[in-house]
């Protein structure tokens, strides 16, 4: 398997923006759980504060639960 170092500068800065969140929300520790819902789809739980969603660009989005 290779990566271009530009994919992998994109998912620094992503995980930079992880770590951000983490602390906005006075979060030390996560838990990942993956699962698939689809072709190219992945979601990564946050335990109990919400949901990483990364797809082929790397993108995430945080949401806190009801």
């Amino acid at each position: 398997m290779s990566i271009k170092k530009e994919k992998i500068e994109e998912l620094i800065e992503n995980l930079q923006g992880l770590l951000d969140t983490m602390e906005e929300y006075e979060v030390e520790e996560i838990e990942l759980k993956c699962n698939t819902y689809g072709i190219g789809s992945n979601f990564i739980s946050f335990g109990n504060k919400g949901y990483l969603e990364i797809r082929d660009d790397y993108s995430y989005k945080f949401e806190e639960e009801e």
